[in-house]
């Protein structure tokens, strides 16, 4: 073994892990995004659902 190899496979798999974990964050950010959105049309739906109801008379 050359002196320093085993430094730098450490170094490679650590470089590795952190790339991994950068695109495991990145997933989830976008995973959050899409569920925020979801969410916010869910909300968008209600209200103009609600809308349309106040905008009909009332039977007496």
């Amino acid at each position: 073994m050359i002196v320093g190899q085993g430094e730098d496979s450490r170094g490679k798999r650590s470089l590795a892990r952190k790339s991994t974990a950068v695109e495991q964050t990145r997933g989830s950010e976008l995973l959050i995004q899409i569920i925020c959105l979801q969410v916010e049309l869910i909300l968008l739906c209600l209200n103009l659902f609600v809308i349309k109801l106040h905008s009909f008379p009332t039977l007496k």
